[in-house]
């Protein structure tokens, strides 16, 4: 059974356990995790969370880490073995040995990455997988399995120091992110009172370093749990709602918008916007229409520059034909972030759609 839908940043918020004052403060939930990077900014005051605004980024996380480790150890390969441990051709990318050659790498990469959460220096062995699946000497011709291949050859160490250069642009991404945030509701990193730091790829000291370079370190909460603050927040609501008087306010995380003509976009429920919101928008049917229209739903993307369709609309009724038809669509964004769409003559609904949004 569903108790209650809202976003991970109320969630994680709620699960920081942040000083119990009860003036306004601005939080900033800073979500790094395995594939995406979340950045949302709530208004907390007298136990009131509002969600102000919220971007991210689909391809910045632990997932991309890996990749650049990888790309690192091939570098390092070709350098050391004047061959690439990763195929060069179409066929070759497309074999299986290779497709479970790269998994395996990750796999290394992924562990590699985790010991140096702890640790200043790792290695990345790559010697029995090399062996089994790539047989291959220096000068690229296939070699029996029993003979010996160079353990040495197979192992790379790399430093925290190397593994932060790698991920250093991705973090000034997020950085980036974050100030596009603040900007979009004329804020600043100085109206941030606290930073909360969720997901697994926020364990990551360079992470840590570098929202202390831009905040500070005394804004910066670490008494949750990245990993489990989100799950931790919603029990914590779910628990205590009756005894605490904890309220959610949920905004519209994307600008849903109608097109009625290709690359024509009208904005109905702007992003920011307080749950439950509404919009309508006014449009004519002329008397040469033929009973069929049609209405395409779209959210902005997560960067804002193009527009990702959600779902259509359609009226298919012949008494529309021959006349002119004045119709409105109605809009109406629920907690649930589902979109309730409509397109009505007076007070005769003639399409009506439920839309899941983000």
């Amino acid at each position: 059974n569903v108790l209650a839908l809202f976003h991970e940043p109320s969630a994680a918020a709620l699960a920081s356990n942040l000083p119990p004052v009860l003036e306004l403060r601005h939080v900033l939930v800073y979500d790094l995790g395995g594939g995406t990077f979340d950045a949302s900014i709530l208004k907390i005051e007298n136990r009131h969370y509002k969600v102000l605004k919220w971007n991210g980024n689909i391809d910045i996380g632990g997932e991309k880490f890996n990749m650049e480790i990888l790309n690192w150890v091939n570098r390092r390969f070709r350098e050391d073995i004047d061959e690439y441990l990763l195929p060069e051709t179409d066929n070759e990318r497309n074999d299986a040995r290779f497709i479970r050659a790269q998994m395996l790498l990750l796999d290394q990469c992924c562990e590699a990455k985790t010991r140096l959460t702890s640790e200043s220096l790792t290695e990345i062995d790559i010697g029995q997988y090399f062996k089994s699946l790539y047989k291959k000497s220096k000068n690229g011709t296939e070699i029996e399995e029993e003979e010996d291949i160079d353990e040495q050859d197979m192992t790379f160490a790399i430093d925290r120091t190397t593994f932060n250069s790698l991920i250093e642009n991705h973090i000034n991404s997020t950085l980036q992110t974050v100030r596009a945030c603040l900007s979009d509701i004329s804020m600043d990193m100085n109206n941030i009172s606290y930073i909360v730091m969720v997901g697994g790829s926020s364990q990551i000291p360079f992470v840590y370093d570098a929202l202390c370079n831009e905040f500070g370190q005394d804004k910066i909460s670490r008494a949750v749990n990245c990993s489990e603050c989100v799950a931790s927040g919603a029990a914590l609501f779910i628990a205590s709602r009756d005894i605490m008087d904890v309220t959610i306010t949920e905004c519209a995380t994307r600008d849903v918008y109608i097109s009625t003509r290709p690359g024509r976009y009208r904005c109905m429920i702007k992003a920011g916007s307080e749950i439950p919101a509404e919009g309508q928008y006014k449009y004519y049917l002329s008397e040469d229409n033929i009973g069929y229209a049609t209405a395409m739903i779209y959210e902005n993307s997560t960067d804002g520059e193009s527009y990702e369709p959600v779902g259509e609309m359609v009226i298919e009724d012949e008494s529309l034909i021959g006349r002119r038809v004045d119709l409105i669509y109605k809009f109406r964004l629920e907690s649930d972030f589902k979109l309730t769409t409509s397109f009505s003559e007076g007070d005769n609904v003639l399409d009506e759609r439920e839309i899941q949004v983000s």
